[in-house]
C-alpha cells in the first residue's frame, strides 16, 4: 500500500512539473503564430507596392511611346482610286463589258467637267457684256444730263449778268444775284476741268507707249 502511494505521488509530481513547460510551449507557439501571420501580411503589401510602381512606370512608358508615335506618325496615303466595276465581273466577257463601261463613264465625267467650265465662262462673258451695256446706257444718260445742265447753267449766267448790268446797285436783289452768279462760275470751271481730264485720260489710252514714251502734259 505504501509502495503504491509512493508511486502515485511520483507520477503526480512528474505530471505537475511537466504542465508548466507544456503551457509555456503552447503559449509561445500561439504568440509566434500571429507574428508570422503579420509578417506574411506585411510582405505581400511591400511586394504589391513594388508591383504597382512597376505597373505605373510601364504604363507611363507606354503612354510616352504612344505620344511620340503620334507625333512622328505620317498620315496614311489616300487609297488609289479603283475602277467603277472592279471585281464585279465573273467571266472574261463580263469583265470586258464592265471595263468598257468604266471607260465610258470616265469619258463622260471628263466631258461634263469641260462643259461645266465652258458654261461658267459663257455666263461670265454674258454678265460682263450685260454690265457693260448697262454701264454704257447709264453713261450716255449721264452725258445727256450733263449737256443739259451746262446749257441751263450758261443761260442762268447770261441772265444774272444781264440783271447786274441793268441793276448794279439794287439793295435788295443785287447781292443775292452776285452770290448765285459766283456759284455758277465755280460750277462752270469745275465742269470744264472734269471734261478736260476725261479727254486727257481717253487720249492716254489711245497712245502707244512705244511710239509716245513721253505722255502729253495734263491740263
Amino acid at each position: 500500500m505504501t509502495k503504491g502511494l509512493w508511486t502515485a505521488s511520483l507520477v503526480l509530481a512528474v505530471l505537475l512539473g511537466a504542465l508548466p513547460s507544456r503551457a509555456l510551449a503552447a503559449g509561445a507557439a500561439k504568440a509566434a503564430a500571429p507574428a508570422a501571420k503579420k509578417d506574411d501580411k506585411k510582405a505581400p503589401k511591400k511586394d504589391e507596392k513594388k508591383a504597382d510602381a512597376k505597373d505605373e512606370k510601364k504604363a507611363g512608358a507606354e503612354e510616352a511611346a504612344k505620344a511620340d508615335g503620334k507625333k512622328d506618325a505620317v498620315p496614311p496615303a489616300p487609297a488609289p482610286k479603283t475602277r467603277y466595276f472592279e471585281g464585279m465581273g465573273k467571266t472574261p466577257e463580263e469583265k470586258a463589258q464592265l471595263e468598257e463601261l468604266s471607260k465610258a463613264i470616265e469619258l463622260y465625267e471628263a466631258e461634263s467637267k469641260d462643259f461645266k467650265r465652258e458654261i461658267q465662262l459663257l455666263v461670265e462673258k454674258k454678265y460682263e457684256e450685260k454690265r457693260n451695256t448697262l454701264g454704257n446706257s447709264y453713261e450716255k444718260a449721264i452725258r445727256d444730263l450733263e449737256v443739259l445742265e451746262r446749257r441751263e447753267r450758261l443761260d442762268a449766267i447770261a441772265a444774272f449778268e444781264e440783271f447786274l448790268q441793268r441793276y448794279p446797285n439794287d439793295p435788295r436783289y443785287t447781292p443775292d444775284v452776285m452770290f448765285r452768279l459766283a456759284e455758277l462760275y465755280y460750277e462752270r470751271s469745275t465742269d470744264e476741268n472734269n471734261v478736260a481730264m476725261r479727254e486727257y485720260e481717253e487720249t492716254l489710252k489711245k497712245l502707244d507707249p512705244e511710239k509716245n514714251p513721253t505722255p502729253p502734259a495734263a491740263p
